[in-house]
Order: structure tokens, then sequence, then C-alpha cells
């Protein structure tokens, strides 16, 4: 009961949310993303408690690198991989006015083995990455 309790809430959050992604494949074999996250129906029911989990700084109206964001936190990522990564990929909050409804992620000519080796990075205890989002 427990289990179909949390599918049904989060079946519930992801509906709240309007997500667009336009994936760019270059001559090169790599591929850029451009990920825009609308929060704004999960908003209205949550209030902006999520969205006031991420700093100005973090959330800023210009696109930051994650490496940027990371060192900008005091949490340099060290992972030479990593870093190259997290160089590569951006994030930018999404606003009306001066409210912040989602954000943007980038990804700027990934290769695939950097797209396969995203979730061993993304779980390594030597990168921030899961706590960014």
């Amino acid at each position: 009961m427990r289990q179909f309790l949390i599918l049904l809430i989060a079946l519930w959050g992801l509906s709240s949310c309007t997500t667009n992604a336009t994936f760019t494949f270059h001559k090169n074999q790599t591929t850029s993303l451009l990920a825009e996250v609308d929060m704004e129906g999960i908003l209205k029911f949550t209030g902006d408690s999520i969205m006031k989990s991420f700093t100005n700084k973090e959330l800023s109206k210009n696109w930051k690198s994650l490496y940027q964001i990371s060192k900008e936190k005091g949490e340099p990522i060290t992972n030479k991989d990593t870093i190259e990564l997290a160089k590569r990929m951006f994030l930018k909050g999404l606003y009306k006015g001066e409210v912040p409804y989602g954000f943007a992620l980038k990804a700027d000519h990934i290769s695939q083995k950097q797209w396969s080796g995203m979730e061993k990075i993304s779980k390594s205890e030597n990168t921030k990455y899961g706590d960014l989002f």
C-alpha cells in the first residue's frame, strides 16, 4: 500500500510539470540538449518552497556551467572526466518577472561516451551533480 501511495504521488508530481526537450545531433557525432522544465503547475499546489531551495546564484537568469555553480557553492568538482562534462552542461532559472517558475538545462556537444558515463558520474561521491537538482 505504501509503495502504491508513493507511486501515485510521483505520478501526480510528474503530471504537474511540463518539460520540453530539444536534441541536436551534430556531424561530429556529438549531441546537444536543451531541456526546459516548467514547474508552474506543481508550484500552485506546493507553494514556492521547491524554488526557494535554489539560491539566485544557482538559478540565475543567465546560463552558468555546472562546474561554475559547484565552485560558487564551495564544492568544486575534482574528477577530471566530470570537470570536462560539467563545463559543457549549463543551468539557468526560468522567471516570470522576478518569480522563478522552473529551470533550463543545456548540454553542449556531448559525445556518446560522455552520455554513457553520465549516470556513473551523477552517482559518484566525488561529484555534486545530484546536489544541483
